[in-house]
């Protein structure tokens, strides 16, 4: 990874990688005009940046570090904790929560300046694999089962309009991220969110009732495993917003403006929070995660290290 540091950026594209001509227009991120006259940390086009969730590490240690300098400041403990392999649903799975100590906790893993979020997807994977029959095309007539054609069949099954590309805010999807397949074995994996516990239940019956309806077809040529990843933590802090709250004056005292929506996704804290410790998650400054275009704006990172001390001063009782 090759960051680059765009300052005073002038709202216009920025060629992230001239050689290879890399450019990220405003056109395609019409975003990033929101940055104009602030500090840009990019890519160089060639990979992402990790700022998903590097900028949250950051952001802890810049906070402590400033508590630490500033001893005068009254705050009641501090627990810290970084976790692996948040980005595959099992970053929490050993987290030591009677042992962390605390009675509520955040998450610094959202996305631009002022997100606090304390709703996230109920989140199951389910896998089909689909056993086909390979014959001589010449002599398969009433013996081949095409397991390549099987799978584009079971995923036409699927709501068209359900998935990630026509979903936002509350709204649950279901999505294919992976599939290989050959005539003779298919395998595809899907992952299924929604917000609504009972939509949530609803699509994981659906998505049992595809494979039945492929089976009544061709006969058992399809075996699947289901199992779920994490749940809405809002079902949990809900019981107690009193961390939400806290987050919320917090940054209004760091002059940030709360934006509370739902996360299309879910983080450490969808875990955590179900383990006894109310965990919302807190803007990290940054956008476009996860892919070539990524970047982190300093300014805001800043902010979101403001909002950590601050919301240690209000935690002082």
């Amino acid at each position: 990874i090759s960051p680059q540091v765009v300052e005073n950026y002038d709202g216009e594209d920025i060629v992230l990688n001239k050689e290879k001509n890399i450019i990220m227009t405003t056109k395609e991120f019409p975003n990033l005009k929101n940055y104009k006259g602030l500090t840009l940390v990019t890519t160089d086009g060639t990979t992402l940046l990790g700022a998903d969730d590097k900028a949250g590490i950051v952001e802890i240690v810049e906070a402590v570090k400033y508590l630490s300098e500033h001893p005068e400041i009254e705050h009641g403990d501090i627990r810290i904790a970084f976790g692996p392999d948040e980005e595959i649903g099992r970053g929490a799975d050993h987290f030591d929560a009677k042992g962390f100590g605390t009675e509520y906790a955040y998450t610094m893993d959202g996305s631009v300046l002022g997100e606090l979020q304390y709703e996230s997807f109920n989140a199951a994977q389910i896998t089909y694999k689909i056993t086909g029959v390979s014959v001589h095309p010449g002599t398969a007539k009433g013996k081949m089962k095409n397991a390549n054609m099987i799978a584009a069949e079971l995923a036409m099954l699927f709501p068209e309009k359900e998935v990630p590309e026509h979903t936002d805010d509350y709204e649950g999807f279901y999505l294919l991220y992976n599939m290989e397949a050959r005539i003779e074995s298919a395998e595809m994996s899907y992952i299924i969110r929604d917000h609504d516990k009972e939509k949530f239940l609803a699509r994981k019956k659906f998505a049992e009732e595809v494979a039945a309806k492929i089976n009544d077809k061709y006969g058992n040529v399809v075996e699947y495993e289901m199992y779920d990843q994490y749940y809405n933590m809002g079902d949990v802090i809900k019981e107690d917003k009193r961390c939400v709250d806290i987050a919320e004056q917090a940054m209004k005292n760091a002059d940030v403006v709360p934006i509370i929506i739902p996360i299309r996704g879910g983080t450490d804290g969808s875990k955590i929070s179900y383990m006894g410790i109310p965990t919302p998650n807190i803007f990290v400054g940054g956008e476009n995660f996860h892919g070539q275009y990524e970047f982190s704006c300093l300014e805001h990172m800043k902010k979101a290290s403001d909002v950590i001390v601050e919301i240690a001063k209000l935690a002082k009782k």
